[in-house]
């Protein structure tokens, strides 16, 4: 997005944030019943745009609020609408994100031992930046014999994890399925992720931004690096032909049915194209 668009919707929304201010309101969730009269600052933190030529477009905002008068310093994410041609913003009372949500993050391994190491230390160091204990590790292991997984586990400083134990030959759709099958709570978030990555710490909370309960998943791209490179070293392309990150509610994963775990029974490759078709 533009520099120029990017100060066009900040200035729709602090007009509109200017009208609220005068009376008792809800900011979205955070707690704060009534707001201090007047103006006050407003700092992007990041704006994205879901555009639909036709309709307008989406926005999800991430702002700083410094209030007039007072001190501390409000942290907003939001979906805001724009419709074409229209000049003031939108509030999508029907579209927000959830926050304090369970997220489980499912992965399926057969001898990937060095991988799932990779794994679980990624994961703690996501919890020791964040602190975010609502979110919890699943591998689904096919008898895996170069690591002993839940020993792993059991020895890291992840409070919350799980080990589902298969049988037979392994199968990626039907792994990922176990995992989505193991979570029972219909509001809570199941993102299926693979081991060759390394996650950003605010990965947790990204998945929460960006999936809203009967209406949208998740499916984040992600870099590829090329071989003998690295993190510091990057040299590499966009992975746009893959859904192997992919997120939604556990209520959505029910209705939608998953993964077809009967054609891609042990085939690997198509099972997230086929889940997203679904």
């Amino acid at each position: 997005m533009s520099e120029e668009r990017s100060g066009h919707v900040l200035e729709l929304y602090k007009k509109a944030f200017a009208e609220k201010s005068s009376r008792s309101v809800d900011i979205y969730g955070y707690g704060f019943t009534t707001l201090s009269t007047g103006s006050g600052e407003v700092k992007i933190n990041k704006i994205e745009e879901t555009e639909n030529k036709k309709a307008g477009s989406r926005f999800l905002l991430e702002l700083d609020i410094q209030l007039e008068g007072e001190s501390e310093v409000l942290h907003t994410s939001e979906y805001v609408y724009l419709a074409t041609g229209a000049s003031s913003l939108c509030h999508t009372s029907n579209f927000q994100w959830k926050r304090n949500v369970d997220v489980y993050l499912v992965v399926s391994v057969k001898n990937l031992g060095a991988w799932v190491q990779h794994l679980i230390h990624n994961m703690e160091h996501i919890y020791k930046v964040t602190g975010d204990e609502r979110f919890e590790l699943v591998i689904v292991d096919y008898q895996s014999g170069d690591l002993d997984v839940a020993a792993e586990l059991r020895a890291s400083s992840l409070p919350r994890w799980k080990v589902i134990s298969m049988t037979g030959g392994f199968s990626r759709s039907g792994g990922l399925q176990a995992g989505i099958d193991y979570v029972t709570n219909p509001d809570a978030i199941v993102m299926t992720i693979d081991m060759h990555l390394t996650l950003p710490p605010g990965f947790v909370e990204y998945t929460r931004r960006h999936v809203v309960q009967g209406k949208m998943g998740f499916a984040p791209m992600f870099f590829r690096l090329n071989q003998g490179y690295t993190e510091i070293n990057i040299n590499g392309f966009w992975e746009t032909l893959t859904y192997g990150l992919l997120g939604m509610y556990k209520s959505d994963w029910t209705t939608a049915g998953g993964f077809d775990v009967q054609k891609y029974t042990t085939k690997w490759g198509g099972e997230d194209w086929g889940a997203v078709d679904r």
